[in-house]
């Protein structure tokens, strides 16, 4: 049980970084291509 605990921590976690990163790349680059989704991908 403290493995599903944890590993739903860290979904949560990865989940939320992804979607600063995104954002953070929208606002940089615009919307013209999704950048956000390419360097999580890549990183």
């Amino acid at each position: 049980m403290a493995n599903l605990l944890l590993v739903v921590i860290g979904g949560g976690i990865g989940a939320g970084i992804r979607h600063l990163t995104n954002m953070g790349a929208l606002r940089l680059v615009g919307p013209n291509y999704p950048w956000g989704t390419m360097v999580i991908n890549i990183v």
